[in-house]
């Protein structure tokens, strides 16, 4: 660049920086703060919004893959729970009877 540039490139400048007067530093701080701040809350939204979507989504799928509805279904036959066998019987033993003996 020759000196002939370098000064109306200076020129310019100074004719965009005198146009206007510098806003104060405070207006400019708080409301970059007032930005941040509002960029954080948007986020959080987000992130709270879709880990509830998620969790519902979640429970839909584990609910439909599990079946457990209360309707009884033709194809699949309710059978009642056998009781657990109790330890020692408190009936006596069912006595068989024999089988004829061949005799001689």
């Amino acid at each position: 660049m020759t000196r002939r540039n370098d000064d109306e490139l200076a020129l310019a400048f100074e004719a965009v920086l005198s146009a206007e007067p510098e806003p104060p530093m405070e207006d400019l701080t708080d409301k970059a703060v007032a930005g941040g701040r509002r960029a954080l809350r948007l986020r959080r939204t987000a992130l709270a919004t879709a880990f509830a979507a998620t969790c519902v989504a979640a429970t839909a799928v584990g609910v439909l893959l599990t079946g457990t509805d209360s309707t009884p279904r033709p194809d699949r036959p309710e059978v009642p729970a056998k009781s657990p066998s109790p330890t020692h019987s408190t009936t006596p033993p069912v006595q068989l009877p024999r089988p004829p003996q061949p005799t001689d």
